[in-house]
């Protein structure tokens, strides 16, 4: 499991995050590398690296799944080898040999490399300058492997790098026999996942009282947490229905609304940076310096230098129009992550009730705890088989969302909680309010999406980012 890495060039000009809510599947603009991970990581490795890393279309589809009752009954079915899926085995299987050298020789990986340099220099050199050009050439043996075991590789040249992946599948198919019991690492995921999706275990009636100590402690174990009554529905209801005035006059005082919103979204959902001015003066108060909100953030963030605000905005889901993303982290742009838990926050705000034809944020808990492809081939044949391939089984088996969220509530989860926004297929629109926090200023957004900004958005998203610094979090101290 991956412990906490720390951001690459800690600026924010580094190609950055590939989402930063979550609605956001296309917030920041990304460089090309991070374009390709952020596809791979909708409709999964193997299609994608076989097309040699052209865009493919995403798999964010509509359909509403059901998580498994007893996930230890999983458990218990998976402990007998024959009960493991076979595509399971297999990813297991490829990520072993790919990894250990079986099936991949140096000479072979210097020459898919020099072929990816010649079918795409721009990815070539991306990838370089992130020193990922190994996990590429692992993915790409993978993806070979799992579709040599498929029989998907017919009139493929033996010219090709990967000629002898082929070869060795001749030999390769029906030999999951191989896995003779779940790995370790796998029982681990599925039982931190039994406990994290049980909503007692996700869930905090802040009339109740909590410590922060229980709060955090489900925030790192989880990745998620929720926490009912937690702001005032008075304060929500009139955020709501300032944001509706916004849409309906289509102005920000004299400003146009144009010119707060970024479109640059996924499936038809849009956001817009909330303005410094009056209901929203209210949030620094509500989630004041001896608020347990700030508490909890400010305790999961803490890395030795004072928690900073990234931005404060609300995320439009249009009626029966906005469909479902794939999954995805927030902080995340390529097969290995810059960063890791506990680097960036989010705070979601439930603004109105949410149904579930509402189209809610699903999530994958315990998923943050799984970032750092290519050191682990049990993880990374984990991450594929449950949210990194076109059919993800998170959503089958492992995934959490709410039924109905109240008016008021708030879900924290760190920036690198696989999860995704579900369709809205109702005749209401959903709105939500999100304020981003990041452990340091070096762990903010990045140039590409602040550049996203007109400089009226711009001039107050800076004003929240210094009225935070200044009257929550320097008042805090360390």
């Amino acid at each position: 499991m991956s412990g906490v890495r720390k951001r690459k060039g800690g600026g924010g000009g580094d190609g950055g995050a590939a989402v930063k809510t979550s609605d956001r599947i296309g917030g920041k603009k990304k460089s090309p590398l991070s374009m390709i991970f952020g596809v791979l990581f909708a409709v999964g490795a193997a299609a994608a690296l076989l097309m040699f890393f052209q865009k493919n279309r995403g798999s964010g589809s509509g359909r509403r799944q059901v998580v498994v009752k007893d996930l230890q009954e999983l458990r218990r079915l998976w402990s007998d080898p024959g009960k493991i899926p076979e595509t399971l085995k297999t990813k297991l299987l490829c990520y072993q040999y790919c990894s250990d050298g079986e099936m991949v020789n140096e000479e072979q990986s210097e020459a898919f490399k020099k072929s990816v340099s010649k079918e795409n220099p721009q990815m070539y050199m991306e990838a370089a300058a992130a020193d990922e050009l190994d996990q590429l050439v692992l993915a790409q043996c993978a993806a070979f492997c799992e579709m040599a075991a498929d029989g998907r590789l017919p009139g493929v040249s033996m010219r090709h790098p990967f000629a002898n992946v082929i070869m060795k599948q001749m030999q390769f198919n029906g030999s999951t026999a191989e896995v003779k019991e779940l790995p370790s690492e796998i029982d681990e995921y599925l039982e931190c996942a039994a406990e994290c999706t049980n909503i007692t275990r996700l869930t905090f009636d802040m009339k109740e009282d909590p410590t922060e100590d229980q709060i955090l402690d489900t925030l790192e174990r989880c990745g998620l947490v929720q926490l009912v009554n937690a702001f005032p529905k008075d304060v929500a209801k009139q955020i709501s229905e300032a944001l509706d005035k916004y849409e309906k006059i289509g102005k920000v005082g004299n400003v146009p609304v144009k010119y707060f919103r970024n479109d640059n979204l996924y499936n038809k959902r849009y956001e817009m940076w909330l303005p410094h001015e009056e209901p929203f003066l209210r949030l620094s108060k509500i989630v004041g310096p001896e608020s347990k909100l700030a508490k909890v953030i400010n305790g999961y963030l803490l890395e030795g230098e004072t928690t900073q605000m990234d931005y404060a905005s609300a995320i439009f889901a249009p009626a029966l129009s906005t469909g479902a993303q794939p999954l995805h982290r927030d902080t995340v742009d390529s097969l290995r992550s810059e960063r890791g838990t506990r680097e960036t926050l989010n705070m979601q705000v439930a603004i109105m009730d949410v149904d579930q034809s509402m189209g809610p944020t699903v999530f994958c808990p315990c998923s943050q705890l799984y970032l750092n492809f290519g050191e682990n081939p049990a993880h990374d044949a984990l991450e594929e088989f449950f949210w990194r391939s076109a059919d993800p089984k998170c959503l089958d088996l492992t995934q959490f969302t709410r039924a109905f969220t109240p008016t008021g509530a708030v879900t924290l989860y760190d920036g690198v909680t696989v999860h995704a926004g579900t369709a809205n297929e109702s005749p209401r629109n959903r709105t939500v309010m999100n304020l981003s926090f990041a452990a340091s200023d070096s762990m903010r957004s990045n140039d590409a999406y602040d550049k996203l900004m007109s400089s009226y958005a711009k001039k107050h998203v800076d004003a929240f980012r210094l009225e935070f610094g200044d009257q929550v979090f320097a008042k805090m101290g360390s």
